[in-house]
C-alpha cells in the first residue's frame, strides 16, 4: 500500500508496458504520458552519464507541459565490447546482435530522473547479463517466430523467451526488465514518496 504518493500526481514519461507494470507491481498511482523526447545514443559521454541524460531529457519533454506533476522518466542501453547497442528494429539487427552476446556477457546501463518543481534528481546502475552459447538456429528461430525483441533494447526481455537464453545476470533484474525499483524507491523518497 502506497500512502504519501496520493498527494502528488506522479507521471511515468513513459510508453513502455513493462516500466508500466513495475510501478503498478508496488502499488504506486500514477499516468502515463509518453515522452516525445529524440533519443541520441551517439552522444560523446560515458554510458553511465549518457543514460542519466537521456533519462532526464525525457522526463524533462513531459515536465515542460505538467509543471505542477512529479515526472519519472527511464532510459537503458546495452554495451559490449565498448560498443552502445539501443533498440532492435530488424531481424538482421537482431540477429548481429545476438551473435555478439552468445557466450559472452554484455552490461545493462540504466538511468532514471525525477523533475519535481524544477528539481531534478538522477541515478544510475549498471547489471551484467550472460547469455549462454546461442547455435545460429536458435538466434533466427528467436528473429523467425517470436515478436519480443521488436522495439526492445538489445532485442530481448529478460522476462520473456529470451530467459531460455541467459545464464545468470550481476545486479538488479528489474533494471533489466526496464526500471530499476530500487533506485527508484530511494530516490522518491527524496521527494517526499515513500512506497512503504
Amino acid at each position: 500500500m502506497c500512502y504519501i504518493e496520493q498527494m502528488k500526481h506522479i507521471i511515468l514519461a513513459s510508453s513502455s508496458p513493462r516500466r508500466k507494470t513495475i510501478l503498478e507491481s508496488v502499488g504506486l498511482k500514477f499516468e502515463v504520458v509518453p515522452s516525445m523526447y529524440e533519443e541520441d545514443n551517439d552522444l560523446p559521454m560515458p554510458t553511465n552519464q549518457l543514460v542519466m541524460h537521456l533519462a532526464l531529457g525525457k522526463a524533462k519533454s513531459v515536465f515542460e507541459n505538467h509543471p505542477e506533476s512529479l515526472v519519472i522518466g527511464s532510459d537503458m542501453l546495452a554495451v559490449i565490447d565498448g560498443k552502445v547497442i539501443g533498440k532492435v528494429y530488424s531481424k538482421e539487427q537482431l540477429i548481429d546482435t545476438f551473435r555478439l552476446f552468445s557466450g559472452r556477457s554484455h552490461s545493462v546501463f540504466s538511468g532514471i530522473a525525477i523533475i519535481e518543481h524544477g528539481r531534478e534528481l538522477t541515478d544510475w546502475l549498471e547489471t551484467k547479463v550472460f547469455f549462454r552459447d546461442l547455435s545460429e538456429q536458435e538466434i533466427e528461430r528467436y528473429a523467425e517466430h517470436t515478436e519480443e525483441w521488436q522495439d526492445k533494447m538489445g532485442g530481448y526481455g529478460i522476462q520473456g523467451l529470451a530467459s531460455l537464453f541467459i545464464d545468470k545476470i550481476e545486479g538488479d533484474y528489474y533494471s533489466v526488465v526496464g526500471l530499476p525499483l530500487c533506485r527508484l524507491g530511494v530516490l522518491l523518497k527524496k521527494f517526499g514518496v515513500d512506497i512503504l
